[in-house]
């Protein structure tokens, strides 16, 4: 039997399940009201993004390797890291443009509309747009309306709320993070080939722009001019000013809400599917696309719910409730402190940040390493305390 599938947004989720689609000689309708706007993330690609983009080659987009990873600490303690393997870098305009370009080549259709309200056609189905669809996947983010339908659209409590600039100009291959006192949350500085992403998140609790706002400028002036990038290229008079929102879930929600029914399925952010540490959502979006598609081929969407709690949503429940407690701020000052002292620490936190290291294993990796970075602690005093002339050897 036939099968059409409508699919409604075109970003990296949505451009990923229309392209195994097409591939698979499914009938494809991949709806987006603007495919040419860039799009206010970092846009860093980790191992685990790439390992799911098998025709990453094919994408052949520009892209900026880094190696560098500064992390500041409430405190303003800075630590440096040199990553073994970079995080690629790229604008979000070009990846999710040129997912859809593969899409397209491989007989998806693009139909640049907003997508009204998605009804269920009299003969089974829905009705897009004007069109038929047999399967509906929403892909449309936040607001997505397949899930507005549904009755699961995010609540203000639900959502995180990030402002920043796209600011042009060719930058030093460094990404920077900086924690702040009483914030849940970070400001970044994430250096794309044409120009860098300068942003602040609030991951939990109230959000105040005029604050986020107050906080990005001293992030700027602290931290990024003279010691980041040169101060004569940083002009944010001629930086563009974003603001956006995303899917920030509690574990008994993410473990609770329905990915899909007999004939719609949702995936990426319309799904929920963002990292509540980090923020970070673009590999649980290409995951979750690619398991859509796989259970639309063969027959069976439940299949899809199953996939998505095995292989993702155990991973987004553990970093759900490792959040609160990473930015309450005596842990995360003390933790910060012992990665700058400990070699193992930095270890860890270098393969968490490449996506080598995953959070439901990062307690047992801990636990294991807690020696390690005990003696490194107390090689780290002595030599201190040696270099202070605090202690004598009889």
């Amino acid at each position: 039997m036939t099968v059409k599938v409508a699919i409604i947004g075109g970003g990296p989720a949505g451009a990923v399940c229309s392209l195994h689609l097409a591939r698979a000689g499914i009938d494809v309708l991949m709806f987006e009201r603007d495919p040419r706007r860039e799009k206010p993330c970092g846009g860093g690609l980790t191992l685990r993004a790439i390992r799911a983009l098998p025709f990453w080659r094919e994408l052949q987009i520009v892209e900026s390797k880094v190696h560098q990873l500064c992390l500041i600490s409430p405190s303003r303690r800075r630590i440096d890291l040199e990553l073994e393997n970079p995080i690629r870098i790229v604008s979000r305009r070009h990846l999710d443009g040129a997912l859809r370009r593969l899409a397209i080549s491989a007989g998806a259709t693009l139909i640049e509309e907003s997508v009204r309200k998605p009804l269920p056609a009299r003969k089974g189905g829905w009705r897009i747009n004007g069109h038929h669809a047999d399967i509906v996947v929403g892909a449309g983010g936040i607001n997505d309306p397949v899930a507005r339908y549904h009755g699961l659209s995010f609540t203000r409590e639900r959502r995180g709320q990030a402002v920043g600039y796209f600011v042009r100009g060719i930058f030093p291959q460094r990404i920077v993070c900086r924690f702040f006192p009483g914030l849940w949350g970070y400001a970044w500085w994430f250096p794309r080939p044409d120009h860098a992403s300068l942003g602040i998140e609030l991951l939990g609790g109230e959000f105040k722009p005029e604050r986020a706002w107050s906080l990005l400028d001293r992030f700027v002036r602290q931290d990024l001019h003279h010691h980041i990038v040169n101060e004569e290229k940083l002009d944010l008079k001629r930086a563009r000013p974003y603001t956006w929102t995303e899917p920030i879930l509690d574990p008994k929600t993410l473990e609770t809400r329905p990915l899909n029914g007999r004939d719609w399925l949702l995936v990426g952010d319309a799904a929920g599917m963002v990292d509540t540490v980090t923020g970070e959502g673009i590999p649980y979006a290409l995951i979750s696309g690619g398991l859509a598609a796989h259970a639309i081929q063969t027959g069976r969407l439940v299949e899809y719910a199953n996939a998505m709690k095995n292989e993702v949503l155990p991973e987004l429940i553990q970093a759900a409730r490792l959040s609160p407690a990473f930015y309450f701020l005596p842990l995360l000052r003390s933790s910060l402190f012992v990665l700058a002292k400990s070699p193992t620490m930095q270890t860890i936190t270098k393969d968490m940040a490449m996506g080598r290291q995953n959070y439901r294993g990062f307690t047992r990796r801990l636990l294991r390493d807690t020696p390690r970075v005990v003696k490194d602690l107390g090689l780290y005093l002595a030599g201190h305390i040696l270099k202070k002339g605090e202690f004598h050897a009889c």
